[in-house]
């Protein structure tokens, strides 16, 4: 992601808004990225190639 980067822009959002809901969309599976991503605030993630089908 240019700029910020996910785990980064995760956190500004839910600073400035809590109450939004965020779900990561990555290509990492590594558990220390994962755990990052929780920590800053997000919901949950999906790995790129799910199926449109299953991320709905």
């Amino acid at each position: 992601m240019p700029g910020i980067g996910g785990i980064e822009a995760c956190r500004q959002i839910k600073q400035r808004h809590p109450e939004i809901p965020v779900l990561i969309l990555t290509s990492h599976a590594q558990k220390a990225l994962i755990e990052r991503l929780i920590s800053a605030g997000d919901q949950g993630y999906c790995l790129k190639g799910i199926a449109a089908a299953t991320l709905v």
